[in-house]
């Protein structure tokens, strides 16, 4: 951004053989264009009425670095200008590179102190500029719109010395100043921020939230796994501390801002929560967003349409019976759709434990307040290679939640999730899910609510898989 006199002012550019145009617009006329739409900004852009015109030879001396030269342009009156830069004359669109820069003339300047002290100043000889009107605009992020809007605010009259005295505030903001004499006027897209007051009043507690994603790039359809870290806040960062038992909700939107999902959690003794998401099929791929509503503190991740899948991963339920506390053995193939094994692969892998109670278990203990954990906790996680048939192996140990009552009859479900990548980058997925209680066979027996005597003689027993 450049701020000059009206005598004269410099640009620097840093195209060759450039065709450029200068021409005159304003706040107003800016606003109207919509920056989000990128072709129709930049075609309105190249719309706008130029005042001005000329061409610069500049040498290429071919050494793929980048250079810089200093550009006279003649000196103009007060107002807001736009420069355009391109190598070719009619400033087209495609096939061609286009450089702008917008650039404020006026003959007022400020500076301002850390008692937010503002002084208005004329810019050539330094003079205070008495009687100059100053016009706040408080800048605020509207969400249902997705836009920055300028929000009216208080006015204020400089001094004989050109001072004014931004008034305090107990919140921080960002705002515009807008600042006027009778001939001049200066209003910049430059936010100036204001700070709270400390001494009028007692700072709340602040929390901040930091979140991590198990990977930043995804595929539609894929497993998204989450995990955010709370922490209370204070001016002296040694004081901070981790905040347990801190209720939030999480919100996950997508590459338009809208919501996918969202999770109220709360955080454990540690300041800590977890969840994670299936990402939908037939989605727009892009940046999505996982948001704490609470701190407003967010993390981005990609999604990404890969191309057509060359193999894929298999996870095979493991043969025979566990209990707890037995080591598990888990195999997976990586095979390829033409039939090939996917030999010398690298693994990585995840066991998740989550805790299931018999259907029978509330019926009683629910109502006395007794309500059941479920909270799902990593057991290991790690890396393999894939051998010469395509195999890898994952062992873990069926850790118990010991938290649990034995009486409850719990069984624990370990889910094994694998993500396989092959020598050319290409990743697949698979899982499975492990079955293990403390009691080494579980039977149902499957009789109707009423019936007769001669019905017991046969009685239906299964074992739940």
């Amino acid at each position: 951004m450049l701020l000059t006199s009206p005598l004269e002012h410099w640009y620097n550019i840093k195209c060759k053989n450039n065709l450029c145009t200068f021409g005159k617009t304003s706040r107003e006329e800016l606003k109207n264009i919509d920056r989000r739409d990128y072709k129709a900004y930049w075609q309105k852009l190249t719309d706008l009425k130029s005042i001005k015109s000329w061409s610069v030879n500049l040498p290429d001396p071919q050494d793929y670095q980048a250079h810089s030269t200093e550009i006279k342009i003649d000196g103009t009156s007060n107002g807001v200008y736009l420069i355009l830069a391109s190598p070719d004359e009619t400033f087209k669109l495609s096939k061609n590179i286009i450089a702008k820069q917008f650039t404020y003339i006026s003959n007022i300047s400020y500076i301002h102190n850390s008692k937010n002290e503002y002084y208005v100043l004329h810019r050539d000889n330094g003079q205070p500029l008495a009687n100059t009107q100053i016009q706040i605009w408080e800048s605020r992020y509207n969400n249902s719109k997705n836009i920055n809007e300028e929000i009216k605010a208080e006015t204020y009259t400089a001094d004989k010395n050109g001072m004014f005295t931004l008034k305090k505030t107990n919140e921080y903001r960002n705002f515009l100043l807008q600042m006027k004499t009778a001939s001049d006027e200066l209003f910049m897209d430059d936010n100036n921020y204001g700070y709270a007051d400390y001494n009028s009043y007692e700072e709340p507690q602040k929390y901040k939230s930091f979140i991590f994603t198990d990977r930043s790039i995804y595929r539609p359809n894929q497993t998204v796994y989450f995990k955010g870290i709370v922490i209370n806040t204070d001016k002296d960062a040694t004081k901070n501390k981790v905040a347990p038992n801190f209720k939030t909700t999480v919100i996950i939107t997508d590459v338009n801002g809208q919501k996918v999902t969202d999770f109220t959690l709360t955080t454990n003794d540690y300041g800590s929560y977890t969840g994670n998401f299936k990402l939908p099929d037939g989605l727009l791929t892009g940046e999505f967003t996982i948001e704490d509503s609470v701190t407003n503190s967010t993390t981005d991740f990609s999604v990404e349409e890969y191309k057509r899948p060359k193999f894929f991963v298999e996870v095979a339920k493991p043969k025979g019976t566990y209990k707890v506390y037995d080591s598990v053995k888990v195999t997976g193939t990586a095979k390829g759709y033409a039939g090939n094994l996917i030999d010398g692969a690298n693994v990585k892998y995840r066991v998740v434990r989550k805790v299931r109670y018999p259907i029978w278990w509330d019926w009683g203990w629910y109502r006395r307040g007794n309500f059941g954990r479920n909270e799902e906790v990593e057991i290991t996680n790690g890396t393999a290679t894939t051998d010469a048939k395509g195999e890898f192996k994952i062992t873990f140990k069926a850790q118990p939640d010991e938290s649990v009552d034995k009486k409850s009859q719990p069984a624990f479900y370990y889910e094994v999730s694998a993500d396989v990548t092959d020598i050319n980058g290409e990743t697949r997925s698979g899982e499975t899910s492990v079955a293990v209680s403390y009691q080494l066979i579980k039977l149902d027996i499957a009789v109707a609510d009423k019936l007769n005597a001669d019905s017991l003689k046969s009685i239906l027993v299964k074992a739940p898989t």
